[in-house]
């Protein structure tokens, strides 16, 4: 099971996914790091659902960039892909739900 990640647009949406093994990867890292109260939200499967609306959205891609120093590389590839998805100019809300 993984997330969907709706990044709402100006004028569309775009869908993308966040892997299980991504998503495992990114919390046995958060691990090592006091805080990271954004990334929190998408620890547990079972409560996300959650919307991210500026200036939230600065900062859970800062905390996501933040974890991508300690991943290991075979993820980096999806997590920058995902970065670069939700860091244009032109989003305006990211809702994470699980499968």
């Amino acid at each position: 099971m993984g997330y969907d990640i709706v990044v709402y647009k100006n004028k569309h949406r775009v869908v993308i996914e966040l892997s299980r093994s991504l998503h495992a990867e990114l919390f046995a890292i958060k691990r090592n790091y006091k805080t990271m109260n954004l990334v929190n939200f998408l620890e547990d499967f079972y409560r996300t659902n959650h919307i991210f609306e500026a200036p939230e959205i600065k900062i859970l891609i800062s905390e996501l960039k933040n974890l991508s120093v300690d991943m290991n590389k075979k993820y980096l590839q999806e997590l920058e892909n995902i970065l670069k998805v939700i860091s244009e100019h032109d989003v305006i809300k990211i809702h994470v739900i699980s499968d």
